[in-house]
């Protein structure tokens, strides 16, 4: 995918603009992708050179890029902003979309200290789609969240979840989603954060702390369990997301490996140990249970009872 910063005159709503522009629209192009996926942008500064400075008495015209709303890397060449592209120059970036859920709608737009305003709202920005399953035609038992396409209830409180996360600024509620937030983005590691985004989780949707007996069930609350539950069923294990999908925990990265051979292996058995013992790095996935399915070196493994 290739991104160039550049002035274009293109129209909004009828109307004439003289905007910054990604590759001479806006908004800029939409990128689309899928979870478990390696996303190349190339990127290229086409603005024009000057020495002017802006309000804030920093260097105009002077661009980098970064994504919002993706679970990669902040580190070079993914989401790294430390960085100036002045005009005429260019940069490649990677991110590895392993841990980015399907289905969610992102942003890219510049993120250089004191500009950001400015080129933001002078149009460069765009959207960065992580494709749903279903529409990408995810076979059934490889999607990472079975049952909540069909879940109407969970996906309505999910839904207004995120409404009420965003809009309420005092309360109970509104201090759990804080929390909440603030748990994942400042973890150092993704168990404990996991532990204690999930009881914040709990308390932003109204739902007892700790066990739900003697509570009153309605509706609504059976639902937002069941959302609970859903985002519960993933696990961040030595480098690999996994996805619970019935009994069995599934290794993000499947779906771009359709065609890599298979190999299917009895819980307990000969080769089951012969697998742990000649392959170390396989060991947390294999602590995962009975029945887990993960990609390493091209291959497929699939433990099972």
């Amino acid at each position: 995918m290739k991104v160039a910063a550049k002035l274009a005159t293109v129209d909004v709503n009828g109307i004439k603009a003289n905007l910054m522009t990604y590759n001479g629209c806006f908004p800029g192009p939409t990128i689309r992708v899928h979870s478990g996926d390696v996303l190349r942008i190339h990127e290229s500064n086409g603005l024009p050179f000057t020495a002017a400075l802006n309000i804030l008495g920093y260097e105009r015209n002077h661009v980098n890029l970064h994504t919002h709303g993706l679970h990669v890397s902040p580190e070079a060449p993914a989401d790294f902003v430390m960085y100036k592209l002045r005009s005429g120059e260019t940069y490649d970036h990677e991110y590895d979309m392993d841990l980015q859920p399907p289905g969610t709608l992102n942003l890219y737009h510049p993120h250089g200290h004191g500009s950001v305003a400015e080129q933001y709202w002078a149009g460069l920005m765009g959207a960065l789609i992580v494709e749903d399953e279903k529409q990408h035609n995810v076979p059934m038992p490889m999607r990472s969240l079975q049952g909540f396409d069909a879940d109407a209830g969970a996906r309505q409180e999910a839904s207004q979840a995120w409404d009420t996360f965003k809009k309420e600024r005092s309360g109970d509620r509104a201090v759990a989603g804080a929390r909440y937030g603030s748990a994942l983005k400042d973890a150092v590691a993704s168990a404990p954060a996991g532990a204690g985004g999930a009881l914040e989780a709990r308390k932003a949707l109204g739902l007892p702390s700790g066990s739900a007996i003697g509570a009153e069930e309605t509706p609504t609350t059976r639902s937002r369990e069941r959302l609970v539950q859903y985002s519960q069923q993933s696990q961040f294990v030595a480098g690999k997301s996994f996805f619970q999908n019935d009994k069995q925990w599934m290794d993000s990265t499947l779906q771009k490996h359709p065609n890599a051979k298979q190999v299917r292996i009895q819980f307990g058995s000969a080769e089951y140990f012969d697998l742990a013992a000649k392959n170390s790095r396989a060991l947390p996935w294999l602590a995962l249970g009975q029945n887990v399915k993960f990609v390493m070196d091209d291959t497929v493994y699939d433990i099972y009872e």
